[in-house]
This record gives C-alpha cells, sequence and structure tokens, in this order.
C-alpha cells in the first residue's frame, strides 16, 4: 500500500505535507505511510479514498482501476462523446489529476503555443 499512497500523492502533484493537510496528519505520518514504517488505519484509508476518489480495492491491494468508477463512467461519456483517441483519453484522465496550478500551466502552454488565436479564459 505504501508505494501506491506515493504514487497517488504524485499523480495529484502534491507534496507530502499538501497530501497529509488534506487528510488531516501530520507530513512526517504521510511519510512514514510511503516508507512501509506504518500502515494507515483503516479510517485513512476510507478518508484517503473519498477525498481523492481512489478505489479502495486499487489503494489496499493494487487490483482494478486507480480512481473510482464514477470518474470512469464520465470519462468514458466524455470519451465516446469526442470520439477521443485512447491516448486523448488517458492524458485528460492525466491531467484531471493534476493539480490546479499544473493544470494551469498546460492550459497557458497551450494557449500560447498551440491557439496563438486564441486567450484562455478564467
Amino acid at each position: 500500500m505504501n508505494a501506491r499512497i506515493k504514487q497517488l500523492r504524485l499523480k495529484y502533484g502534491l507534496t507530502q505535507e499538501e497530501f497529509a493537510d488534506a487528510i488531516g496528519v501530520k507530513q512526517n505520518t504521510v511519510a512514514s505511510y510511503e516508507s512501509g514504517r506504518i500502515t494507515p488505519s483503516p479510517s485513512v484509508v476510507s478518508l484517503i479514498c473519498r477525498e481523492f476518489n481512489v478505489n479502495e480495492d486499487w489503494i489496499r491491494s493494487g487490483q482494478g482501476d486507480m480512481f473510482a468508477e464514477k470518474n470512469n463512467l464520465a470519462l468514458k461519456a466524455l470519451s465516446e462523446q469526442y470520439e477521443l483517441s485512447d491516448s486523448a483519453t488517458e492524458f485528460i484522465a492525466d491531467f484531471c489529476g493534476l493539480n490546479p496550478d499544473a493544470q494551469e500551466l498546460i492550459i497557458n502552454f497551450v494557449y500560447r503555443n498551440l491557439l496563438t488565436k486564441k486567450e484562455p479564459s478564467k
């Protein structure tokens, strides 16, 4: 579970301190989870799943998709509606997992370099 907690935190682009704040623990507790020194309690695992929309089977055992089904259904519908390729769908999923600052950097890059006739709306 320790590697999956770290993988999740990095997927969202969070520091250990930011992740800790989101689940109400201290930074050194997250470091201990990630190193495997301690295992999070069942209530902390449930909180991680709720806060980050994580599939509980995945966080506990590595089985299934990282994210809970509701995100997968919405992404699947979007992909079908716009006939997105697999790589485009994966990019959108990864983008949605980034923190807002990282998302903004990507948006600004795209508008500045690829869509030069249009400015991003805020």
